[in-house]
């Protein structure tokens, strides 16, 4: 298959190696930010961001050759930042009637014309509004992938789901090697919805990391997985709410991409600042200071609240932990003072998996 990833990012150039793996013809190109990544990776040094070297196979393209990029290529993978998404789609207008089928990697919201947006379900509208006469299918790939853990050949499976099921099954089958498994999804709204808010409650996820630290070596885990727990009845009650099915949120891109960046994302290094007792501006100037850009769940935690506001039935009364998130990140509210009112015995766990009556009881 021939494909372009746009973004030459750590995400976008981190593909690029299971999917040569595949033997693809695989075409990476840099947008205007990434004209020195390009450059650098055209001298044949490892990326900056992975320290890895792409394989040879690999063609790079610069930002003023864009055409050549997407000459008779076969699907268009986005591997930017959230806030670039929309930015590419423009670039892309000009080839997107009848063109090939657009998957991005991108996680959070889009504001689409001042209004909060699924990233799946936010490309449509956004083309639909740019008039694209016959606007490509649209999907979204999820689940646990650390940039740098993928680069390095770390096994892990995602999730990918479009507007066109049976194409979502045929990519999946066509991306999918023994390293990196992409497991055809059904339930589009669900996967984007655990996309859109997994870097906001892997903030809160982390808070108990940052409170052990603060207190001392007791150790915080007990409250770690109520919480986990809460947060997937919550992403369960968001999913429904937005029409997609409950159980999505125990799959790769909700449960499954909850775990990784708790642990290992720089939502995870914001939250466990938060926890610790940092402000959330305090704690965004010690990560820059360490060279960690964009916090994506900051931004996505106010397009989150208003998402929830556009929504039929669900408030923020009936989502705590969203909300306690929202006072902490935005509001300038504690940890502690938050956690402190949760009550903890209204938290009923998740069903993990589901129910059945043994019929020999």
């Amino acid at each position: 298959m021939k494909l372009t990833i746009i973004g030459a990012g750590a995400m976008g150039s981190a593909l690029t190696i299971p999917l040569a793996v595949r033997q693809h013809e695989v075409r990476l190109f840099g947008t205007p930010f990434d004209e020195a990544v390009i450059a650098s990776l055209r001298n044949g040094d490892p990326h900056p961001a992975l320290d890895v070297n792409l394989p040879d196979s690999v063609r790079l393209f610069g930002p003023d050759s864009l055409a050549e990029a997407l000459d008779s290529t076969e699907l268009i993978l986005i591997g930017v930042s959230t806030k670039g998404v929309l930015p590419v789609v423009d670039t892309l207008l000009p080839f997107l009637d009848e063109g090939p089928p657009l998957v991005t990697v991108s996680k959070g919201f889009l504001d689409v014309d001042g209004e909060a947006a699924l990233i799946g379900s936010g490309i449509g509208e956004y083309l639909k509004r740019r008039a694209v006469p016959r606007p490509p299918a649209v999907g979204c790939l999820g689940g646990p992938s650390i940039a740098v853990e993928l680069a390095a050949g770390t096994p892990t499976a995602v999730e990918l789901a479009a507007t066109d099921e049976e194409l979502a099954r045929r990519l999946a089958r066509g991306l999918s090697s023994a390293g990196f498994g992409v497991r055809p999804g059904d339930d589009l709204r669900g996967l984007e919805t655990c996309l859109a808010f997994k870097n906001v409650y892997a903030i809160a996820l982390a808070w108990p990391a940052g409170l052990a630290e603060r207190d001392g070596p007791g150790g915080m885990t007990n409250l770690k997985a109520i919480l986990f727990l809460q947060i997937l009845q919550e992403l369960e009650k968001l999913i429904e709410a937005g029409g997609g099915r409950p159980a999505s949120a125990r799959r790769l891109a909700g449960l499954g991409d909850l775990v990784t960046t708790s642990e290992a994302g720089r939502n995870g290094r914001f939250g466990k600042l938060l926890g610790a007792g940092k402000s959330a501006e305090d704690a965004l100037g010690r990560l820059k200071e360490q060279g960690v850009g964009t916090i994506e769940g900051q931004e996505a935690t106010r397009l989150g609240v208003d998402y929830v506001q556009s929504l039929d039935g669900l408030t923020l009364d009936g989502l705590p932990v969203l909300a306690a998130i929202n006072e902490v990140v935005l509001q300038g509210g504690s940890v502690q003072a938050c956690l402190d009112r949760l009550d903890l015995s209204e938290m009923t766990p998740a069903r993990i998996y589901p129910v059945r009556a043994d019929p020999q009881m």
